[in-house]
């Protein structure tokens, strides 16, 4: 007989490539979930100061496949070698202080495997034992979600699920006892042994699981048990509920440690916005009202409240917290005051080898800018903007909005192909043919060069930019038939769309309805620069000449712009957003990735509005436009030198001087 010796660095690395198969990544990132390498896990949980200590309780409040769990295991069997710890007492130790919890099911198998692997020969110490890895919600525990309730049968927890609503008796999860645990576990053998009624709840007064006057609860919740398990649904669900609870029946923790999960608040189920708002709320994280609190404006993304709610439920007084944040949370309108001695600048001279100067834009609970020392002579570029930035037309899904023209015909339709590659959905490529008039040139960010431009591709907007919703159908049957003939086999797709469903469904408007789209977007001239870059790229745009005319440009949702209706003033806020100090002011307070570039990031720079009398403002208006013909022409001789004056007048420009 061979027996075979599991390694505990091998086995894991091979679950999380298992895990990452079954779970692919468009599923992960929408969870919010990223790969955490276990070096940079590993420099986490040192920077941390968690050395492994076996009386130190350790969480980690959204576990994944366990990478972090692994590691603060590894710890605590080194401490515990060191210290001579007999190996009961170290694996007793280390179940009862190591913990994780996870929302995802398949990550939760995948961590308590990797845990196990991670006791390695410490296992066979433990006849039996539970892995303190729970399928449960960090954030949004049961007791939070405002379901406690004296129903009919006494005092009980509504918990809903997708079987149905179960109640479970108060008394088993209230404080820190915890009966829960030891209950579901006797429900579980006591269902399966077929139990009635009155013998479970005599053998759970035995045990000290039941007093009056919560009798009737308990005797409720074990009849739904028994009753699923002679439909053939009883499976896991006691498990599952006392899963649920964990979070809430846990004990502090000296460390809470982690990559918690970066999603944005628009990427939400309106449900878990729903129940989640309060605590926002409660934290000081959310500030919108009315319209915008309906469409879940801002930028705002999850791993904000989850940092709060982590550290306020589950660290102890004088704990650590040690979260994997991006840089750009700190930089997010509504993040909120930073406390004094959370500092990004550690990790900045770490990775950049300079020391930033940090700043709230707008006040403490505004975006925060990061400069280098020697950049606070731009913050005279900050102040109120007399223009208003706009964001791109959402033309989604682009399977069916955007399209490729194959032939203009002599009556000016189109034979169009809609461009089925450039999107994420399974839609059928089809040719039609359409009339011209809604068919537009558009820009993506992709599309954006520093004083130029280039389009190769066509949107269809069949959006009424002053209602904000799509044309009406009797008006498209009438004016553009063939148009709206091409969109009807796709109502299916336009109709599952989540903006269609939030924004334009419950108003009953068409289901071809678009959104981002107003009068703005057809002004005579839009200032357009690049979003989710690392740098501003600017250019001017107002019509482009097709083969069936000369038609308007329409920037789409990866681009953001001014619009306006003067080709010299179009030009002086190009010049200005262009200029070298004003990218690094903006890169000072919005971070390179996708945040980058939005509308709002605007709103902090002081232009001021176009004076076609000031000779700096004439003087910027003409040099982007030498800028713009010079990149038409493909020259890049000049460019340089123009850029260094049109730097030179920005100074000026922001100069108390001429501000005044």
């Amino acid at each position: 007989m061979a027996t075979t010796a599991i390694d505990p660095g091998s086995s894991r690395d091979l679950l999380k490539r298992l895990y990452q198969y079954l779970v692919p990544q468009e599923v992960r990132h929408r969870l919010g979930e990223y790969y955490t390498p276990d070096w940079l896990a590993e420099l986490v949980i040192e920077e941390t100061g968690y050395g492994g200590n076996l009386q130190h309780r350790f969480l980690d409040p959204a576990c994944g496949s366990g990478t972090f769990l692994v590691l603060a295991i590894q710890r605590a069997r080194e401490f515990a070698l060191g210290q001579k710890v007999a190996p009961i007492v170290a694996v007793e130790k280390i179940l009862r202080n190591v913990w994780g919890f996870d929302l995802n099911p398949l990550a939760v198998i995948a961590s308590r495997t990797n845990y196990l692997f991670a006791l390695g020969d410490l296992v066979a110490e433990m006849p039996s034992f539970e892995i303190p890895v729970y399928l449960a919600d960090s954030v949004l525990w049961p007791e939070k979600k405002g379901q406690i309730m004296l129903g009919p049968s006494g005092d009980v927890v509504a918990v809903p699920t997708s079987l149905k609503v179960f109640f479970v008796p108060r008394i088993w999860v209230r404080g820190n006892g915890f009966l829960m645990a030891g209950a579901a576990r006797l429900v579980e053998d006591m269902v399966k042994a077929k139990f009635s009624p009155a013998e479970a709840l005599e053998n759970l007064k035995s045990k000290g699981l039941v007093f009056p006057p919560h009798e009737n609860a308990v005797e409720e919740f074990y009849k739904d048990m028994l009753s699923l398990e002679k439909e053939g649904k009883n499976g896991i669900w006691a498990r599952f509920l006392k899963n649920s609870f964990a979070p809430m029946s846990a004990p502090k923790f000296d460390f809470v440690i982690g990559n918690p999960p970066w999603i944005r608040w628009a990427y939400l189920s309106g449900d878990y916005r729903k129940a989640t708002l309060q605590m926002w709320k409660d934290y000081g994280l959310f500030s919108l009202k009315g319209h915008a609190s309906r469409l879940g404006g801002g930028e705002k993304d999850f791993s904000m409240l989850f940092t709060y709610a982590a550290s306020d439920h589950y660290l102890k007084e004088k704990g650590r917290l040690g979260f994997l944040i991006t840089q750009e949370v700190f930089k997010s309108k509504g993040a909120g005051k930073i406390p004094s001695d959370i500092s990004f600048e550690k990790a900045a001279q770490l990775l950049t080898k300079k020391k930033l100067l940090a700043m709230p834009i707008g006040g403490e609970t505004g975006s925060w800018r990061t400069m280098s020392r020697t950049g606070k002579e731009i913050v005279g570029i900050q102040g109120r903007n007399a223009y208003q930035a706009r964001l791109g037309a959402r033309v989604e899904p682009y399977g069916v909005f955007w399209l490729e023209i194959i032939q203009v015909l002599s009556d000016g339709d189109l034979i169009v192909r809609n461009r089925v590659e450039l999107g994420k959905r399974d839609i059928k490529s089809v040719e039609s043919r359409i009339e011209n008039a809604l068919v537009y040139p558009a820009i993506r960010g992709a599309d954006i060069n520093r004083w130029g431009i280039k389009s190769g591709i066509f949107v269809l907007i069949v959006q009424d930019p002053i209602k904000r919703y799509g044309i009406p159908e009797e008006v498209m049957k009438k004016k553009w038939p063939r148009t709206f003939q091409y969109l009807v086999p796709f109502k299916d797709v336009l109709i599952q769309r989540a903006s269609f469903k939030k924004y334009h469904e419950p108003e009953g408007h068409p289901f071809y309805s678009q959104y981002n789209i107003g009068e703005y977007s057809f002004s005579k001239y839009r200032v357009i620069w690049k979003r989710m870059s690392n740098d501003i790229f600017a250019a001017v745009a107002s019509q482009a000449k097709t083969a069936f005319g000369y038609k308007t440009i329409i920037p789409t949702d990866t681009t953001a712009f001014f619009a306006v209706a003067d080709e010299s003033e179009a030009h002086f806020l190009c010049a200005i957003i262009n200029s070298e100090s004003v990218r690094d002011f903006i890169k000072s307070y919005s971070s390179a990735g996708r945040g980058f570039g939005t509308p709002s990031v605007m709103n902090h720079i002081a232009i001021p509005k176009y004076d076609p009398n000031d000779p700096v403002h004439a003087r910027l208006s003409s040099l982007s436009k030498k800028l713009h013909e010079l990149k038409a022409r493909g020259t890049e001789t000049g460019i340089v030198d123009l850029e260094k004056e049109v730097n030179g007048y920005i100074g000026q420009l922001f100069s108390s001087k001429s501000r005044a």
